[in-house]
């Protein structure tokens, strides 16, 4: 199935919980589990990609708080999918198309999405197509202004910002550039801003804010995510800077034959990502990937303690 979510890029955008800030179960979110839900995203998003943001039944991306949420009227628009002069647009080169988030959703799952999706193709695009996969190809994925993901009438709103630069320790945006070649593809993550935040409402707390995640994701410059293509199974080797703009650490995480593989789950069924910390904290981690269920894996701390986790983001 066709998609460009994302991110971004993702994308793509989910209310994270960072160290320091819990989900509806007060559970962790490492650095590991951001890397892979932005990477996810992107390498899903092709002619042979899963519906991203798209998990197994029973597993929903609304896991915050059991409150009531706003569902969304209609499916965002997909390359694949998208409809000119409703929710796609192409623009004078005829190469970059643009595809309008008006309170929609994607897959069977309650955040609704706002904004734009611009994807710029060396080749000419058309909606209602993905983009060409020819080998040479490239294909940049940015966000316009103000997209943003929300849960629970606005209850928790993310934005993604691919324009500006952010990061406390290393400045980057763009978005991603993908490139094709005749075996998959190069995924660079030129920069990815995630803010997510609370908005409290009633009971005094009207106009209170509380920032819950601000990251800034991006890979190596000039050493791509590399993505292997097998009769349609995707191997992803390569590395992801994540920076915690809040606390003022990084997260360096290393994918080792992260293999994605199952046609219904947009997240890995097996391979490693291992983890290392630096700044404000220290210490490694690595996330494994079982195709046991959509978004099973374990991970283990930097104190050697395996845990089995169930991830629930794809972006």
């Amino acid at each position: 199935m066709k998609l460009i979510s994302t991110a971004l890029v993702a994308v793509v955008t989910i209310a994270w919980a960072l160290s320091g800030c819990g989900k509806s179960n007060d559970e962790v979110i490492t650095m590991s589990e951001m890397a892979v839900a932005t990477v996810s995203g992107n390498v899903n998003s092709g002619s042979v990609g899963t519906l991203s943001l798209n998990l197994r039944d029973g597993i929903l991306l609304d896991w915050w708080f059991p409150i009531n949420t706003a569902y969304a009227a209609h499916s965002c628009p997909r390359p694949s999918t998208a409809v000119d002069g409703l929710d796609c647009s192409v623009d004078g080169t005829g190469k970059t198309m643009t595809l309008a988030y008006n309170s929609c959703n994607f897959g069977n799952n309650s955040a609704v999405w706002n904004g734009t999706e611009i994807l710029a193709s060396s080749a000419a695009v058309s909606c209602g197509q993905f983009p060409s996969e020819t080998p040479g190809t490239t294909l940049a994925r940015t966000f316009g202004p103000g997209t943003t993901r929300t849960v629970g009438n606005s209850v928790h709103v993310s934005a993604i910002d691919t324009t500006n630069p952010s990061g406390y320790e290393t400045p980057v945006s763009g978005g991603s550039l993908i490139t094709y070649d005749a075996n998959g593809k190069k995924l660079e993550i030129k920069g990815v801003h995630v803010l997510s935040q609370k908005i409290f409402r009633g009971n005094g707390n009207t106009d209170r804010v509380e920032t819950e995640a601000d990251h800034t994701l991006s890979t190596v410059p000039d050493n791509p995510l590399d993505v292997r293509l097998n009769n349609g199974v995707r191997t992803v080797n390569g590395t992801v800077k994540v920076q915690h703009n809040v606390e003022k650490y990084t997260g360096t995480a290393v994918f080792e034959n992260v293999v994605y593989s199952s046609a219904d789950c947009c997240l890995p069924q097996s391979g490693t990502i291992t983890t290392t910390l630096s700044g404000s904290r220290s210490g490694t981690e690595t996330l494994s990937f079982s195709a046991s269920d959509c978004g099973s894996a374990k991970l283990e701390n930097g104190k050697g303690e395996m845990n089995a986790i169930l991830l629930k983001r794809c972006f």
